[in-house]
């Protein structure tokens, strides 16, 4: 059959993507196979092949996991601003859309500079909604 347009637009590519819910990871393709893990919510993947509905994933985990529910609910999306839940703690990550940097926690502190969508960062700390980083920049987010 033919994907509508809008089916389209839904499939999952190679690349990185985020999970918009809890998602499931096995072994095999099979949605049978044995257990690997869970990601949460949020989270970014990195796929490297795509079957059908089904996304072999290397990162954060290694193994197999399905893009869409049994009832058509998406659990994985390329587009960063869909996962509504972004947990930040410290260690690596990845910007999800353009990022300021300033100089302390304080929002209007001077600016250091402007990070690019899907940048990697290393969070030293986290504090309500901001993030003290130490590379790219040396800063707050």
């Amino acid at each position: 059959r033919r994907l509508a347009q809008q089916d389209k637009l839904l499939l999952v590519r190679p690349g990185l993507a985020w999970t918009l819910q809890k998602a499931v990871v096995r072994s095999a393709t099979e949605r049978e196979s044995p257990y690997v893990g869970a990601i949460a919510a949020g989270e970014r993947l990195l796929v490297v092949e795509v079957e059908g509905v089904r996304l072999h994933i290397t990162e954060p985990l290694e193994g197999w996991l399905s893009s869409m529910t049994s009832q058509g609910q998406r659990i994985v999306s390329n587009a960063p601003e869909e996962a509504e839940v972004l947990i930040v703690r410290p260690g690596v990550a990845w910007t999800v859309q353009k990022a300021i940097v300033r100089q302390t926690i304080d929002k209007d502190s001077p600016f250091l500079g402007v990070l690019p969508p899907h940048e990697k960062v290393v969070i030293l700390e986290v504090e309500g909604s901001r993030a003290h980083i130490t590379e790219p920049l040396a800063g707050w987010l």
